[in-house]
């Protein structure tokens, strides 16, 4: 088997060009060198699209750094890592030899909000043992680990194990079992890490920056002025009550 590794990308490699020298990607958080802070930035200038709690906006490439320099609280907590330089050694030519595409497959020809679940997804190959994971709990139904490539310290996902692309394939009792665990995940990353809130995050379709068709929830710490993304911006008037009501027939109609 692979040995164990403190990361695993999990997004195509076209998202990560030139991203050493923090160039900016449409909807991609990039690394400040100096700073190592992650930034929302556009190619095009415009104002990033951005997230809130349980919406489905974007997934995070994040930021390429070990769990070591997590806080000795978080590893204590959540994490079982690498314990010497032999070990890292083994993992980086474990990583070197293994192309970004056995991770995450891209499926170009689907472009609706409905992907066909992808069997070679890193999360599948996770759930079956066959890539290593820093596991923070795992039950009979989902799998809680540290996202291999965190936003912020302590950026967890909570995974199913059934097999489902996106929320628009999740039956009732599969979701259940997620939001279960969910308050349990979130409780114990903001006693770890001692955050101020926590983003709970989900994608679905490649339009809200799903990369890994196998559904899954963010979990994402959050402090006070971190920066980390803002909040996106509201419309300045109030839906009418025409515009309301054409919606709502809209939507109800669809339940």
């Amino acid at each position: 088997p692979p040995p164990p590794l403190s990361w695993i990308k999990h997004s195509p490699s076209s998202c990560f060009k030139n991203f050493s020298t923090a160039s900016s990607f449409p909807l991609f958080p990039s690394i400040s060198p100096s700073t190592h802070r992650p930034l929302l930035q556009t190619s095009d200038g415009e104002q990033p699209q951005v997230l809130l709690s349980s919406s489905s906006f974007l997934s995070f490439p994040s930021l390429s750094r070990s769990t070591s320099s997590f806080s000795p609280l978080l590893r204590s907590s959540l994490l079982s890592s690498p314990r010497n330089t032999a070990q890292r050694s083994a993992q980086a030519d474990w990583l070197s030899k293994t192309s970004r595409r056995t991770m995450a497959t891209e499926k170009t020809d689907n472009k609706g909000p409905i992907v066909p679940y992808d069997p070679e997804n890193v999360f599948k190959k996770i759930i079956e043992g066959k890539i290593p994971c820093h596991k923070i709990f795992e039950t009979e139904h989902v799998i809680a680990i540290l996202d291999a490539f965190p936003a912020v310290e302590g950026h967890s996902l909570l995974i199913p194990k059934k097999e489902v692309s996106s929320i628009f394939e999740l039956d009732e009792q599969t979701a259940a079992n997620v939001y279960k665990e969910l308050p349990r995940l979130c409780k114990a990353v903001q006693k770890a890490t001692g955050c101020d809130g926590i983003n709970v995050l989900q994608n679905n379709g490649r339009a809200a920056g799903q990369v890994v068709f196998h559904a899954h929830m963010h979990i994402v710490p959050r402090f006070q002025d971190d920066k980390l993304f803002k909040q996106f911006a509201s419309s300045k008037d109030m839906i009418s009550s025409e515009d309301a009501k054409n919606i709502l027939t809209k939507i109800q109609a669809n339940l």
